[in-house]
């Protein structure tokens, strides 16, 4: 019907019945296919953005990253490859160079589908600190001048995949949009004023608002349906 109304109340409802998370860069099928996967690593809770951009600035990135744990980065590429990372370990911004982290790398769409990539090498050199932008160990990093995909000779995680989106030997992916989330746990807690910050609120029905507009819809669909078995 015409007079729908809209949803902003009930985002987080929708969420969490259907598994969705706000976004610009995932469709309803990815980021169903990015909470199963967070799942599988124990990680539950529900998606909060705290930065997206339609390009990479290191200061921005760790403006509103920085030590926030259990981030999940996604990226998507001027060429249409949907790539990312879950870490559960701050970025700091500081060149402090290796860390350990429960982290794994994802591609959301490509040529070849999608695919987790698990780590395979040194658990202790999941991650790589620097203040230009956050690095999957040698696999996945993301920077300023674009994203790069196992770039280096000493991959840190799975390759069958991953090595077929390589960025050895030339120009990094360029970045058309990136969103970061916090996974948020129930006992979990994050910057209030973080200037990206859009929360996805726990709920577990609709308002009666969304509920008449459900029944009226339904109803509707019984109509023409009883006009269909008419003829």
């Amino acid at each position: 019907p015409d007079d729908l109304p809209t949803l902003p109340e009930e985002a987080g409802c929708l969420a969490r019945l259907f598994g969705l998370v706000p976004s610009n860069v995932m469709n309803a099928a990815e980021s169903a296919k990015l909470n199963e996967w967070l799942a599988e690593e124990g990680m539950d809770g529900h998606l909060r953005l705290i930065y997206e951009s339609e390009k990479f600035s290191a200061l921005e990135f760790f403006a509103h990253c920085k030590g926030v744990p259990h981030t999940v980065i996604v990226v998507e590429t001027e060429c249409g490859l949907k790539v990312g990372g879950y870490s559960s370990t701050p970025w700091t911004g500081e060149n402090t160079g290796w860390r350990r982290s429960e982290a794994f790398l994802f591609v959301l769409h490509s040529k070849d589908g999608c695919f987790k990539a698990q780590i395979n090498g040194d658990p202790k050199k999941a991650i790589y600190h620097d203040d230009s932008g956050p690095d999957f160990g040698n696999d996945l990093k993301v920077g300023e001048t674009g994203v790069d995909v196992q770039y280096n000779t000493a991959p840190k995680y799975e390759t069958q995949q991953l090595r077929k989106l390589s960025t050895r030997d030339r120009k990094p992916y360029g970045i058309k949009a990136i969103e970061v989330y916090k996974v948020v746990e129930s006992n979990d807690s994050i910057k209030a004023d973080s200037p990206a910050a859009v929360s996805i609120k726990p709920a577990t029905s609709f308002t009666p608002q969304i509920n008449q507009a459900l029944n009226k819809k339904l109803e509707s669909l019984r109509e023409a349906l009883r006009q269909v078995e008419r003829t």
